[in-house]
């Protein structure tokens, strides 16, 4: 039975109101790190209002009968004599409607150094992917200007890809000496990660616009040094080590994973701690390959690498590649001791070995 076509706008308008407050509070949560606490609650309480009346004058009242379409003026889908369904043009107009209303905008900003100071040459990368490409768009890179400015003009997808609502954007600014650091868009542009348009849409991304312009990276930190070797004990020249993602640990320095495995048995909470925070690494889903723009490095004669360029305080999955050799992942650490680590997994995946951190020195077969 064909579903009543007006119960479907129904439950399509009432989805629309719910996503549309839930980016209302994501956005409201960065608003409230920046400004006072009095002034986002007025702005959250005005427009929850707003949507809210929305949604009312969306909802059919209980007296009101679903106009249902007699069957013999329902369309009827027609199957070839080859078995397969025609093609639907009312998803491919969906799927172009989705990007034919919303502009990308250039991105502009200012890339500041740890001493508030413009970086001048600071490389500005920026791309788009989805979790299911098997060939995803390589970065686009700019660089600052001497007052730390940039602008990078994104293009638009093509849409007669497919799933096009599922692509995600990220942005990677890197300088000689100082950390790369990560960044959204959004952060510059004001948009909402998901092109969420109309007014209320344009009014938070305009506040949050006018907040967030600029970029500030810190000094480098601690640099991990590794050596890459064979199962016969040999270094193996010309592996690549990239960082597929990193996190920064919230945890206080000096016991996150300085005790060695011994102490994950005898302080629960250091053994939570240390849980939560390699989940959070290995348990990611990539949308958008960061590898391809954060600092990475190659091994030389001896299977020696150093990657420089990353933060203080940092977990990473580096990723190991070379043609005709194992491919491997590992996870490393830049703080808190010389020893080797097992994590155990969480609850729910205790089938999977533990993972293994290495510290910011090691060797790896």
């Amino acid at each position: 039975q064909a579903c009543p076509v007006s119960a479907v706008g129904i439950a399509s308008r009432r989805g629309a109101a719910v996503s549309r407050i839930q980016r209302i509070l994501d956005v409201t949560r960065q608003l409230s790190l920046r400004v006072s606490p009095l002034g986002v609650f007025g702005t959250v309480v005005g427009l929850l209002l707003a949507v809210g009346a929305t949604s009312l004058l969306l909802t059919p009242s209980q007296n009101e009968t679903p106009a249902i379409t007699p069957a013999s003026e329902r369309p009827v889908a027609t199957v070839h004599q080859s078995g397969s369904l025609p093609a639907v043009p009312l998803q491919k107009q969906v799927a172009a409607d989705a990007r034919e209303e919303v502009e990308l905008k250039p991105i502009n900003g200012t890339v500041f150094g740890s001493d508030g100071m413009p970086l001048e040459g600071a490389e500005v990368f920026w791309w788009r992917s989805r979790v299911h490409d098997l060939y995803p768009m390589k970065p686009v890179m700019v660089r600052t200007d001497d007052k730390g400015r940039f602008e990078l003009q994104r293009t638009q997808p093509n849409p007669k890809d497919p799933a096009i609502w599922d692509m995600r954007e990220e942005m990677v600014v890197r300088k000689e000496g100082y950390a790369a650091a990560t960044a959204s868009p959004s952060k510059f542009t004001g948009e909402l990660q998901g092109n969420s348009g109309g007014i209320i849409g344009s009014i938070l991304g305009g506040l949050q616009n006018s907040m967030n312009s600029s970029l500030r990276l810190a000094k480098a930190g601690q640099p991990i040094h590794g050596q890459v070797l064979s199962i016969e004990g040999q270094p193996i020249e010309g592996v690549k080590v990239r960082i597929r993602y990193m996190v920064q640990s919230n945890a206080p320095s000096g016991g996150f994973f300085a005790n060695g495995t011994n102490a994950l048995f005898t302080d629960k909470s250091l053994e939570q701690e240390r849980r939560r925070a390699v989940d959070s690494l290995v348990n990611i889903i990539e949308s958008v390959p960061l590898r391809e723009a954060l600092p990475q490095a190659t091994t030389d004669a001896n299977g020696k690498f150093t990657l420089t360029g990353i933060g203080d305080d940092h977990l990473f999955e580096l990723l190991l590649e070379k043609p005709g050799v194992e491919s491997k992942t590992i996870v490393v650490r830049n703080f808190d001791g010389k020893d080797e680590v097992m994590v155990p997994q969480s609850p729910g995946f205790e089938h999977n070995p533990p993972t293994k951190v290495y510290p910011s020195s090691f060797q790896v077969v």
